[in-house]
């Protein structure tokens, strides 16, 4: 469980700077529609707060969690490193979850 944990982390870290794979590699359908609603939410209002990258590729999927892991996202700042993904992926874990739950029930 851990090594598939440090795997997914590892392709984020990859990803980051543009990575044309698709981010179904390491999320399922599901994670990605909720990882787009989740996008909205965590941009600025400036552009450079903005998510960059093509949509449904693994380069924004970086951006999101990253984001979600506290990272700000400036370009001037250092890239999101692999405990900010880590965090962010426990977030989004954590999120997934509850939004499955509310999908069951609603």
């Amino acid at each position: 469980m851990a090594i598939y944990a440090a795997m997914r982390v590892m392709k984020l870290i990859l990803a980051r700077d543009g990575s044309e794979q698709d981010a179904t590699i390491i999320f399922s359908e599901r994670e990605c529609e909720l990882l787009e609603q989740l996008q909205p939410t965590l941009e600025g209002r400036t552009e450079k707060q903005k998510n960059k990258f093509p949509k449904g590729k693994l380069s924004w999927a970086a951006w999101i969690i990253g984001r979600l892991g506290g990272w700000k996202g400036y370009a001037k700042e250092s890239p999101p490193g692999p405990i900010t993904m880590y965090y962010g992926m426990e977030m989004f874990q954590k999120m997934y979850d509850g939004w499955n739950l509310a999908k069951m029930c609603g």
